[in-house]
Order: structure tokens, then sequence, then C-alpha cells
């Protein structure tokens, strides 16, 4: 579709999916990765389990700074999408319904 904002690719490396957003004319905006918890930088780590279990971690690639989509439940099991730049700050935060 040529009348469309931009493109994703989806793809596996090192058995992690990516999804990279794509200019029409195919230059690279942004890519996703899924990592593993583990792979979190401790100081983002220790601030989000304060606030709930950390369900899955998305690491975002923008052209400026990284940024990390973490998805966490609490202990009433409700489930909220943190958006977190990476030193660590809440850019935001929504609630999963």
């Amino acid at each position: 579709n040529s009348t469309a904002d931009y493109f994703e690719a989806l793809f596996y490396s090192d058995e992690a999916e990516h999804i990279a957003r794509l200019t029409p004319k195919g230059g690279l905006m942004e890519y996703k990765k899924n990592i593993r918890i583990s792979e979190i930088p401790e100081e983002i780590r220790v601030k989000v389990t304060e606030q709930g279990e950390i369900m899955s971690v998305i690491c975002i690639f923008p052209q400026q700074a990284v940024r990390y989509e973490i998805i966490i439940r609490n202990e009433n099991l409700k489930r909220d999408l943190l958006l977190m730049d990476d030193l660590g700050n809440l850019l935001e935060k929504k609630p999963i319904n």
C-alpha cells in the first residue's frame, strides 16, 4: 500500500522476536525486540518490581534513546503497561483490560 505511513516487518534473530517499522521508502524508523527479564537494566528492573511482577518486556530502539515497554501484574492481578526511558524514568502508564 503506497499510502501507508509505515510498514512493519517481523523477524527472528538469536531466537528473539524483532519488529522493524519502516518508512514507505524503506528507511528504518525504529525496531522493537522482545527481551528476557534478565536483560532489563538493573535500575529499571528494581523500579518496576516495586509496582508489580514483570510479565513481559519489549525494548524499543527508536532513532533517539532506548525505551522499555513493560507489562506488569500487581498482587490483585491487575495489569499495566509501563513505558520507561533508558534511565528508568516512567514516561507513561496505562491499564490493560
